[in-house]
């Protein structure tokens, strides 16, 4: 960054003393859970304590000042880097929500910053970053951005005189890759896409439109379009109940499902609630629980109960019906097997007054007819 970035040059208004309790705690504070213990290594000898030897979050700056020479490790230090990586992620992702959504007066001080430094340099607003940024390092300023909030919280958001140096110092982890005006364009976009994501009067927001089944201006589910067309079984075989969502939180990947997850209608009340979690998409349901999504999505047939009157007597009726001797097949006709007919009744279109005169004929035919034996053997001429 050039020399004309100075703090004389960014709005020194009087500071703001901010009512949110902080949303980070060293690096990652608000995804952290305090009882869960912290991987602590000597950098001198190498030495780590880790799983149910190492101390608790709640204890770690005790157990630190206790043990000198050590600190907590850091997630790209310890072993399956893969695996650290993606939990890295997953929490930077999770505090920079949290911030956004629990602490917005902090992302807008950080935004005038990143202002006033964008106005020093003579970049236009308008002006977007260049080029595509890679997750990894959109992670890494995501990270940076939650620090400097940080800072400015536990400062009472003055800018002090090492706010210069500490834009330096994030603008130089990107270089030469970006050049610093580009690192203060993408920070300003990132600002901006989370407060729209994330802060709805400084609450979590997410749109959860797309999840379960659509509610009326009441709360509660909308009816099908089909089932004014429904008869009264047909409206009581329906699902007697609104299905539940599926949520989880991405940072630790703790899932609520089943009877203990929120109803549709209780969604958006439940997502402002439980900062950090959301809605599970259907790629990330497990194959169980995408077959049931779709069942209880569709209109279809369910296990239901008997005990109300209206139901029982629908039933009986039905099954009534299906024991009644004028429904079904025709009562069977004693046929003689020994005699064969030129055709049938049902074969001709025939008046009611001529029955006596067929009957007359068929009789004829059967006298002079020889009889056959299903047993004799049949002989082909040659």
């Amino acid at each position: 960054m050039s020399e004309e970035f100075g703090p004389g040059q960014l709005s020194t208004s009087a500071p703001v003393r901010y009512a949110h309790p902080p949303f980070a705690m060293f690096l990652y504070g608000g995804v952290v859970q305090e009882d869960e213990h912290v991987t602590v290594w000597e950098p001198k000898s190498g030495k780590t304590v880790a799983g149910n030897a190492a101390p608790y979050r709640k204890n770690l700056r005790g157990w630190l000042l206790q043990h000198p020479g050590w600190e907590e490790k850091a997630d790209e230090l310890k072993t399956s880097k893969r695996r650290s990586a993606a939990r890295k992620q997953k929490a930077v992702a999770s505090a920079f929500a949290a911030m956004c959504a629990h602490a917005s007066d902090i992302v807008h001080a950080v935004s005038n910053e990143v202002a006033g430094w964008l106005a020093a340099t003579g970049a236009s607003r308008a002006t977007d970053s260049d080029g595509e940024w890679s997750q990894d390092d959109e992670i890494r300023l995501k990270e940076a951005l939650v620090q400097r909030g940080e800072q400015l919280y536990f400062s009472g958001g003055k800018l002090t005189n090492d706010s210069e140096l500490q834009w330096k110092g994030i603008c130089a982890a990107f270089v030469p890759r970006r050049s610093g005006v580009d690192v203060l364009r993408k920070s300003r976009d990132l600002l901006e896409q989370g407060l729209l994501s994330y802060s709805n009067d400084g609450r979590m927001y997410r749109s959860t439109s797309g999840y379960g089944s659509p509610v009326d201006a009441t709360g509660h589910p909308t009816a099908s379009p089909l089932s004014s067309s429904l008869s009264f079984l047909e409206r009581q075989l329906l699902p007697p109940r609104e299905p539940r969502i599926t949520v989880w939180d991405p940072a630790t990947g703790r899932t609520v499902s089943g009877n203990a997850a929120p109803c549709r209608r209780n969604l958006d009340t439940w997502i402002r609630a439980h900062p950090g979690w959301e809605p599970k998409t259907e790629d990330q349901l497990s194959s169980s629980r995408r077959v049931k999504s779709k069942r209880d999505g569709s209109v279809g047939f369910s296990a239901m109960s008997t005990s109300t009157p209206q139901l029982s007597d629908a039933l009986d009726a039905l099954m009534l019906l299906g024991q009644s001797p004028t429904v079904g097949s025709a009562p069977p006709i004693a046929v003689d097997r020994k005699v064969e007919t030129a055709s049938t009744s049902s074969d001709m279109d025939i008046d009611n007054g001529d029955f006596d005169e067929i009957d007359d004929e068929l009789e004829e035919q059967n006298t002079h007819r020889p009889m056959i034996r299903s047993s004799a053997p049949m002989s082909i001429p040659d």
